[in-house]
């Protein structure tokens, strides 16, 4: 029975293996010698070098900014709660103060201060007198200075006075 073997680039008719073109190495041609040797600029890794140095820039940027608002968000914070303690000291001495107010306006304290540091005492319902008085006495009675101009001042002794007990 026959074999057809199939063809292809690297086996022959009958499937054996063929040497192809094989590729030779060839010499760089030479540079003269008395001539400097030209480097060129290589413009795809300045451009990376350039864009390396950039990223650095605006992360550095970045992150002064980012630390110069975290500064200012703490220093605001102390701020408020300074503020704070100060208010509720402030509620705390407006309630002191409250508190001794109506210590103040209390009528058992406000006898006490007449009776003590004022020298005052109870007057007694029975022992109030009313005066009916004229109206020269009105007069008199009413300038500051006591005098009734032209008319000679009256002593009180010797005005006529209406006693009488409510």
């Amino acid at each position: 029975m026959a074999v057809n073997a199939q063809t292809s680039p690297w086996t022959g008719r009958a499937g054996r293996l063929q040497a192809g073109p094989v590729a030779t190495q060839r010499p760089l041609p030479k540079a003269p010698r008395d001539a400097q040797p030209a480097v060129p600029p290589r413009p795809r890794e300045l451009r990376n070098a350039v864009a390396l140095l950039f990223a650095i820039l605006l992360i550095s940027v970045i992150s002064l900014l980012y630390m110069n608002q975290a500064g200012r968000l703490a220093t605001s914070g102390y701020q408020i709660s300074h503020l704070q303690a100060q208010r509720d000291q402030l509620q705390r001495d407006n309630q002191a103060l409250e508190v001794e107010l109506a210590h103040l306006h209390a009528l058992p304290y406000i006898e006490q201060q007449a009776t003590t540091r004022l020298q005052m005492t109870k007057g007694e319902l029975a022992r109030v007198q009313y005066v009916n008085l004229n109206q020269q006495q009105l007069d008199l009675a009413s300038r500051p200075d006591g005098t009734g101009g032209s008319q000679p001042a009256v002593p009180m002794a010797q005005a006529p006075t209406q006693a009488r007990n409510s």
